[in-house]
């Protein structure tokens, strides 16, 4: 009989506890990249590192304690953990990094705290322009930033941001997360919008 590779074993063990509905492509594949094509996962057991991506599910149901947790740690600079999605990004001065703004004609540009209709603030890029993933809440790490841990951030100018609060008149203050060290944030945008008289 062929020796089983230890991932699939592994792999196997777990979905026992887990129950699947609809088509799961590879199961060599799941364990090492996802699940694929399924059309519900109902969590009974645990769904690590290796199973990160969930490709094609249209329902994800966690138990009645469930929990989703993010690693806090990204594995590198400009890396994140979170929920994301793809969108069409036409202006972003930051990069990666950059908050992002919903403009009316249905593509993201860069929030601005002085701008009326570059804010709220949504979303913050994981790439640079055209089709790309943003972070709409999670973690997010930049070992060129020095933020102060514990501080909250707020929407600055030209999609960057800021720990100090927007004071003058007319500006639009969000808070759109808190520095969880002086390199990494948790991303969580509020939907309270101040303007300052």
């Amino acid at each position: 009989m062929k020796k089983e590779k230890k991932v699939d074993l592994e792999f196997r063990n777990k979905l026992k506890k887990t129950a699947i509905t609809g088509a799961v492509v590879g199961v060599g594949v799941l364990g090492l990249s996802g699940l694929a094509n399924a059309t519900k996962i109902t969590k009974g057991g645990v769904l690590d590192q290796q199973d990160k991506d969930l490709i094609g599910v249209s329902q994800l149901e966690l138990s009645q304690d469930g929990k989703i947790k993010l690693n806090k740690t990204p594995s590198a600079t400009d890396k994140a953990t979170g929920i994301t999605a793809r969108m069409s990004v036409t202006t972003n001065t930051v990069g990666i990094g950059g908050l992002l703004h919903l403009h009316s004609t249905g593509a993201w540009v860069n929030a601005d705290m002085n701008a009326t209709t570059s804010m709220p603030c949504m979303a913050l890029a994981l790439g640079t322009t055209g089709t790309i993933d943003v972070l709409l809440n999670g973690i997010f790490t930049d070992t060129a930033w020095s933020w102060t841990a514990g501080g909250i951030l707020y929407v600055n100018t030209n999609g960057t941001m800021t720990q100090s609060a927007p004071s003058g008149s007319g500006d639009q203050v969000q808070v759109v997360g808190i520095a969880l060290s002086s390199t990494t944030i948790y991303f969580n945008p509020s939907s309270v919008l101040v303007e300052v008289v």
